[in-house]
């Protein structure tokens, strides 16, 4: 397992938040994909032939997400809380009303399947 994953999993556990994944067989069973949540916000999520792998991966993702300097929870088409990552500031929102986000803009770091 990755060193970034391996630390996740370990702050996760020791700073108490809660934290889930969710497996899905992907292509008739022949992988998985993992989807990582935390305090029930998706986070990242990986595909992988092993469970276990997939997980490791999901994990080093998210290690990858929380790294990014600039961070913003969104809501999906699916009405899921996902967290995105920037390496630049995000635009400012134009809208008064609820704050909706432009997914086609490139400064938003799209959850990573591999």
């Amino acid at each position: 397992m990755d060193v970034d994953a391996t630390i996740m999993m370990h702050a996760l556990k020791e700073t108490k938040l809660p934290s889930h994944t969710y497996f899905a067989a992907v292509g008739r069973g022949q992988s998985y994909r993992c989807n990582l949540y935390i305090a029930s916000v998706f986070v990242a999520c990986s595909e992988d032939a092993q469970k276990t792998s997939a997980t490791g991966k999901a994990y080093m993702h998210a290690a990858e997400l929380l790294q990014k300097p600039y961070l913003r929870l969104a809501v999906s088409c699916d009405s899921t809380t996902m967290l995105i990552g920037s390496d630049t500031p995000f635009e400012e929102l134009q809208s008064t009303s609820r704050p909706e986000i432009d997914n086609s803009s490139q400064t938003i770091i799209k959850p990573i399947v591999h």
